[in-house]
């Protein structure tokens, strides 16, 4: 199947581990998807990074994108995303550089500060400090890439100019940036660092995302006509409606339990005051003024976002996120819908009945 007029496809390779699942299962099925997507026609297959949760199991999304490199040929392979300031910034830079050399160009690496507390607890980042260290730790990479030396005299790391091995193979490193506050998208547009946006963000605040991001990074001086932001979405399709619908259902309800339960970031940032996520706070609070932080109250919001239903609903649904953002790829993700036999179902359909009905926008 050829891909639709302007519009890149994406996979996910969620990695979450229901209580039916065994971890082998999950990660067998995992490396299954990733291959069906290069066979499919996808242009690109993407890595989640998750630590200390059944709802995510690639606590190393460089080691799995690894891995699916070497076992494709032709799709790219991303990261969505690496939490920045969980790493070192030069060991990544190695790493992300050295993808790009043995892919001959098919990684992207995604980048974000990350969301969930117990992380930042375990590897012993302070959470004060995430933006600081995402901004600083971005600036130590670009300059490894850029001029094949890097030092830093602080404020987090101290060390001498060394020189970082190999150079990439692409012009620019492929990368992309997890954004949903107004802050972090101002400082991707600053940087020209294209953004990727959740599957649980209403559509005209996509919209709104991309028309804020398109005003300044032209003050910045980049061209935002040639910067390709991503949105995620769940796609799950089937000709019976209510039966995909309340597969998903019952998969989003475990799903949401279990992220509810992985992080407790705004019950700190209202005890404590970390600036850095005071907008998270204020949505929250706004969720919690229109009665929409009950889980089932989410999940009901998910299936209304998404691309869950019959093959029409999902094309009116993704037809209509690109036609208002202007984007040009859509990653989606398919295991909401249950096993492998069902995901494989809801992937032909999908690939033979929404796919070719899609087209980019026309703004």
């Amino acid at each position: 199947m050829t891909q639709s007029e302007d519009i890149k496809w994406g996979m996910f390779l969620n990695t979450a581990r229901p209580p039916q699942f065994t971890e082998r299962r999950v990660l067998e099925n995992a490396k299954f998807y990733g291959q069906v997507a290069e066979e499919m026609g996808f242009e690109s297959a993407w890595m989640l990074e998750h630590h200390f949760t059944d709802y995510g199991l690639c606590g190393s999304p460089m080691v799995m994108a690894s891995y699916i490199l070497g076992a494709t040929r032709r799709i790219k392979v991303g990261t969505a995303i690496n939490i920045l300031p969980l790493e070192h910034p030069v060991r990544l830079a190695e790493q992300a550089a050295l993808l790009d050399q043995l892919s001959d160009g098919r990684f992207i690496l995604g980048i974000g500060r990350g969301f969930f507390d117990k992380d930042f607890t375990v590897f012993g980042v302070d959470i004060h400090d995430t933006r600081a260290l995402t901004h600083n730790y971005y600036d130590i990479m670009q300059e490894a890439w850029t001029k094949g030396v890097v030092g830093s005299d602080g404020p987090f790391l101290n060390f001498p100019p060394v020189p970082v091995n190999p150079r990439p193979y692409s012009d620019k490193m492929p990368m992309v940036c997890a954004a949903m506050s107004p802050s972090t998208i101002e400082w991707a547009a600053k940087n020209g660092l294209p953004m990727i946006m959740q599957h649980d963000i209403e559509h005209n605040e996509k919209a709104s995302n991309v028309e804020l991001y398109r005003a300044l990074a032209e003050e910045h001086g980049h061209d935002p006509d040639g910067i390709e932001h991503t949105i995620a979405m769940i796609v799950a399709v089937d000709p019976d409606r209510e039966r995909v619908r309340e597969e998903c259902r019952h998969y989003l309800n475990w799903f949401e339990d279990a992220v509810e339960k992985a992080q407790n970031i705004i019950d700190i940032v209202r005890e404590h005051g970390v600036e850095c996520y005071d907008w998270h706070l204020r949505k929250w609070r706004e969720a919690v003024i229109k009665g929409d932080t009950a889980i089932s109250k989410v999940v009901d919001n998910l299936l209304r976002l998404n691309a869950i239903g019959t093959p029409e609903d999902a094309i009116e649904t993704i037809q209509h996120v690109i036609d208002v953002t202007g984007v040009k790829r859509v990653v989606v993700g398919f295991e909401a819908i249950g096993d492998r036999d069902r995901v494989l179902e809801s992937m032909k359909l999908f690939d033979e009945q929404v796919r070719p009905h899609i087209r980019g926008a026309k703004i």
